[in-house]
């Protein structure tokens, strides 16, 4: 039962993160105008609202709000971790801290995969929020002469999981009975890379739900000037095309969404199942 509670508590939290950033980065008044993002704005502002009279959050010249309830989130995992599971207070937080990792890097690749997917003329609210977000791990590749966007994505992403891997092994080395013997053992350091590499593998499965969902959304004629509709077609199509040059639709049966939904589910679980098993012998 407290298990359940526990992974409740961090799909809550780990959903208001990403709400919170949003109001973090994005600009205030895209959530007046934008009807996308009133939602975030409904959920979000309830308890910034109420910060906001117990301090002053333009003093260093924006509003930190946002930074400040993702602290109260953070605070509310660790302390859901050590009363409802039978960790320690230390336990707690460095458990805590691996799974917001975890979950950021995935949520980093999945944002990869969207600005991978988006034509760079291409402007809405998420697209924005996530090249805020990758920005700065595309700095150190974006100068290279050559450079292609998707060459460019990718070195943020490695760079991305090449941090996180540092700080994912720094969190286990707490819990080990020698820290510096942990981090000085290569096995501890590819350990978390293989781990955090299946988190990132992962994505597919959001991938297969947004063919699922371009699907009903073609079935049912939904309105394509929706933006959140046509996102999700602006993200499956360049995924759908290659497979209709070779399998065009028949008698108003398009079958390339089932046929990459199956090509998407086995190339994630082989490459799961394979650094599942490298794992098991490195381990």
């Amino acid at each position: 039962m407290g298990l359940s509670v526990v992974q409740t508590i961090d799909i809550l939290v780990n959903v208001m993160i990403i709400f919170f950033l949003m109001k973090t980065i994005i600009d205030p008044r895209e959530f007046y105008f934008n009807s996308v993002l009133r939602p975030v704005d409904v959920l979000t502002e309830p308890v910034l609202s109420k910060l906001r009279k117990k301090i002053r959050p333009t003093r260093f010249g924006f509003d930190y709000t946002p930074i400040l309830a993702i602290l109260g989130l953070l605070i509310l995992r660790v302390v859901s971790y050590w009363g409802l599971t039978d960790l320690g207070y230390a336990g707690a937080i460095t458990q805590s801290v691996q799974i917001l990792i975890v979950f950021l890097l995935r949520f980093f690749a999945f944002g990869v995969f969207v600005l991978l997917m988006i034509p760079s003329y291409m402007r809405n609210p998420l697209s924005s929020f996530l090249r805020q977000v990758v920005k700065p791990f595309e700095k150190p590749f974006s100068g290279k002469a050559g450079g292609s966007k998707s060459s460019t994505l990718i070195g943020a992403l490695v760079l991305a999981l090449f941090i996180g891997t540092i700080l994912f092994t720094g969190m286990r080395s707490v819990q080990a009975e020698s820290s510096l013997s942990y981090l000085v053992t290569w096995q501890s350091w590819l350990v978390s890379l293989l781990q955090l590499l299946i988190a990132v593998i992962g994505v597919y499965k959001f991938i297969i739900v947004l063919l699922i969902v371009a699907v009903i959304f073609s079935w049912v004629g939904a309105e394509i000037r929706n933006p959140v509709i046509n996102l999700v077609f602006v993200l499956t199509e360049p995924l759908l095309m290659p497979i209709r040059r070779f399998m065009p639709p028949a008698g108003g049966l398009d079958l390339s969404p089932w046929i990459a939904c199956i090509f998407v589910g086995v190339a994630g679980r082989l490459l799961t199942g394979l650094l599942i098993q490298l794992l098991r012998v490195v381990a």
